[in-house]
């Protein structure tokens, strides 16, 4: 009788020593769950910084060339040689101007200020227009409103709600 309960206070102190020592694992699994996270989080910052950058350029870019066109500074006569598709002369009116600026393309824009090759065809697509500003599509789909994808017939006065 006296083993029986020796040996049943022994598998008693293993029970209570499993059962600390599994809990003690799941602190150790959840903390490695929150590490793989933060680490995952960072990763994915880490590959959309580029994308974010490019996407603030052009939509400075879009943005100076839409108002470029809009105020006459860009016109036939100061940047035709650069861009193929019609600019207004540079006499043109206000009106005309703002026509001009409101049909003027993401490509018109890019082929201005010489970033076709890198903002590609393909490239383009991976961002969107979002309340006037251009973001990549990654980080908009995490905020909210409409988007607007890009391409390269795409209007200014469309992606940039000048219009």
């Amino acid at each position: 009788m006296k083993h029986s309960r020796t040996l049943a206070i022994i598998l008693t102190a293993v029970l209570a020593l499993s059962a600390s020592a599994m809990t003690g694992c799941d602190k150790v699994k959840e903390a490695a769950g929150t590490v793989k996270n933060a680490v995952t989080s960072m990763a994915d910052q880490v590959n959309n910084f580029d994308s974010n950058i490019d996407a603030s350029k052009l939509d400075e870019v879009l943005k100076n060339f839409y108002s470029g066109i809009k105020s006459g500074n860009i016109n036939e006569t100061t940047r035709g040689q650069y861009v193929t598709a019609p600019l207004p002369a540079q006499s043109a009116t206000a009106g005309e101007r703002e026509a001009a600026a409101a049909s003027a393309t993401v490509f018109s824009a890019l082929e201005d200020q010489g970033m076709t090759n890198h903002f590609t065809e393909e490239y383009i697509k991976e961002f969107v227009s979002q309340n006037g500003t251009i973001k990549s599509k990654n980080s908009a789909a995490s905020e909210p409103g409409a988007t607007i994808p890009l391409s390269y017939n795409t209007t200014l006065a469309e992606i940039l709600n000048m219009a």
